[in-house]
């Protein structure tokens, strides 16, 4: 329907990648109709949203991206790294991902389109997530331990400071 009454609008499936690697879950990702494009989320995480990769692993999991689309064209419609400490983050990280994000984009990636988490900061805890369990992973503390990750993760995923100045992560992605 919206194909027909919409003709330039692209449409297709997305996924979290880092779920999908974590679970091993690939197949399912062949299984669906793929649509214009696949897109995936990806946050270097564990299922508690601790960041357990470095930035070069974190590019191998988004070079998995195209395998995993079964050639399909590729989308990042959420894509960050957190400098939050209470994640294991730190600006440094951010960067060094931030240019290997540009590098795999700009070297072959052929990324329809990828957009970052968030352009500011905000403040630490003011990014409350609504607690629940990840689908009975998580059963000790009803997802709440993870929730609390996720909020800090996700509160320390932009690219400038809560002041509006531009943290290194911004410099790597302008001077690509």
């Amino acid at each position: 329907m919206i194909a027909a009454d919409h003709p330039g609008v692209k449409m297709g499936n997305s996924f979290s990648l880092d779920r999908v690697l974590i679970r091993e879950t690939g197949r399912i990702i062949g299984e669906l109709p793929a649509g214009d494009f696949v897109a995936f989320t990806y946050r270097p995480v564990n299922l508690l949203n601790e960041i357990i990769k470095t930035p070069q692993e974190a590019r191998a999991d988004l070079e998995a991206m195209r395998d995993l689309a079964g050639g399909s064209p590729v989308a990042l419609f959420e894509v960050g790294w957190s400098t939050s400490q209470a994640v294991g983050g730190s600006g440094a990280d951010q960067a060094a991902f931030a240019a290997e994000l540009a590098d795999y984009a700009a070297g072959g990636g052929a990324l329809e389109f990828a957009a970052w988490y968030r352009l500011h900061d905000r403040p630490e805890g003011s990014c409350e997530v609504e607690t629940s369990p990840d689908e009975g992973l998580l059963v000790l503390d009803s997802g709440e331990y993870a929730a609390a990750n996720l909020g800090a993760y996700i509160c320390g995923a932009g690219l400038l400071d809560e002041l509006g100045n531009p943290k290194a992560a911004w410099q790597a992605l302008a001077s690509r």
